[in-house]
């Protein structure tokens, strides 16, 4: 589906810090395969396409330019996003949506508490946190009206 999409390559793809072994693995693994031709048509392996073993392909996906097909450029694994301490997840119910969200906090006070975090780090959502960002966000807009 992703190549259908997005074509042979990604130069980015992002998961969360949970993610990158064993699944981000598994897909490159899928993902160099597919793009090595290691299946004919009919979805069964012809003679001309046995595909390379599965350390192989894992080996030469993370050294750089060791094959002439990446799946992936840059792998970012990103932090959770705690909610008193508990990462956020729809089966804990501890989430907010952002038409929620939106209801104190503008978008760009987000945006702004987003960048005053490392985006592999862990991330608590605390409105202390978001007032803080929101104050650092007016700090930025005060020296833009001097500055124009």
């Amino acid at each position: 589906m992703s190549h259908h999409l997005f074509g042979e390559e990604l130069s980015i793809h992002t998961g969360g810090v949970d993610l990158q072994f064993p699944h981000h693995n598994n897909e490159i693994a899928q993902c160099q395969a597919y793009m090595c031709g290691c299946s004919d048509a009919k979805g069964g392996r012809g003679e001309e396409n046995v595909p390379p073993p599965l350390n192989t392909v894992l080996q030469e996906a993370a050294t750089p330019n060791t094959s002439s097909f990446k799946w992936g450029q840059v792998w970012m694994h990103t932090g959770h996003l705690n909610i008193e301490g508990l990462k956020m997840s729809k089966s804990l119910k501890n989430f907010i949506t952002i038409r929620q969200f939106l209801n104190d906090f503008a978008g760009d006070e987000l945006r702004m508490y987003c960048l005053l975090h490392h985006y592999a780090s862990k991330l608590d959502f605390t409105n202390n946190g978001l007032l803080q960002a929101r104050s650092v966000l007016n700090k930025f807009k005060e020296l833009r009206d001097k500055v124009l």
